[in-house]
């Protein structure tokens, strides 16, 4: 998987990444290109995460809830 860089618009591979800053979601990292710093988007990042996990957690209480289905209301 390539990743292309904002600034100069020059494809490169992770593993030709060098120089970074920051840990975790607030990683940044330098193009090898033209030395830019480039960064995600930390909303998209909260969004995708809250995203997935929702969805773990739903799968999950689908399984643990299965007989809940089965009530009948009069």
């Amino acid at each position: 998987m390539q990743l292309k860089c904002s600034h100069c618009h020059k494809s490169f591979l992770p593993t030709e990444i060098k120089d970074h800053r920051g840990k975790g979601l607030k990683m940044h990292i330098a193009c090898p290109h033209c030395q830019a710093w480039l960064a995600r988007h930390m909303g998209y990042t909260l969004a995708k995460l809250l995203a997935f996990y929702g969805g773990i957690i739903a799968l999950i209480c689908s399984f643990v809830m299965d007989d809940t289905s089965q009530v009948t209301t009069l």
